[in-house]
Parts: C-alpha cells; sequence; structure tokens
C-alpha cells in the first residue's frame, strides 16, 4: 500500500479532526459517510461476492410458517403444564 502525498494526509487528517469536534459537540456526525474501500462489508446490502445476493431468499411457502408456530406453542403447553403440575395447581393442569 503506497503511502498518501503529505497534503493529502493533512487534509485527511484536518477532516476528521473537524467530524470529531462535531461528534463531540452534538453526540452525532452528519452524512453518510464513506465508502472503505476493500473493507470485509459489501456497501450494498444485497449483493455479495461475484455479484451474488448475501442471503437467497426462502424457497418454503406459508405453510412452513404455521407449522413452526404450532409446534412451538404445542410445545410450550407442555412447559406449562409441567409447571402447574411442579407448583399444585391442578386447575392450569387440564
Amino acid at each position: 500500500m503506497t503511502p498518501e502525498p503529505p497534503d493529502r494526509a493533512r487534509a485527511s487528517e484536518s477532516r476528521l479532526d473537524v467530524l470529531r469536534e462535531e461528534a463531540r459537540r452534538t453526540g452525532r456526525v452528519a452524512g453518510a459517510g464513506g465508502p472503505i474501500v476493500g473493507g470485509p462489508i459489501p456497501r450494498t446490502p444485497d449483493v455479495g461476492y461475484y455479484g451474488q445476493p448475501v442471503v437467497k431468499p426462502p424457497v418454503w411457502t406459508w405453510e412452513v410458517g404455521l407449522y413452526l408456530f404450532a409446534g412451538g406453542t404445542a410445545g410450550m403447553a407442555g412447559v406449562i403444564a409441567l409447571a402447574a403440575f411442579l407448583t399444585g395447581r391442578p386447575f392450569a393442569r387440564r
């Protein structure tokens, strides 16, 4: 990596000083920031390596969500029944 020219490095440092002072004064810095060249996180969230999406869209339909919800409800019913049994509250065990 080649070092920046001295005048550009000074301009960069003075810009950082301005941003630090603004953050100190107001508690935030306006603006979206700049891109990080070679950073690990792509700037566009929908595009990953080689132009492919980072997360693939789901292939299942709404029935799978309903199945997971019903299974979670059934599992929790067993936990509630166990708690009622352990605390001795028969009205909650039905």
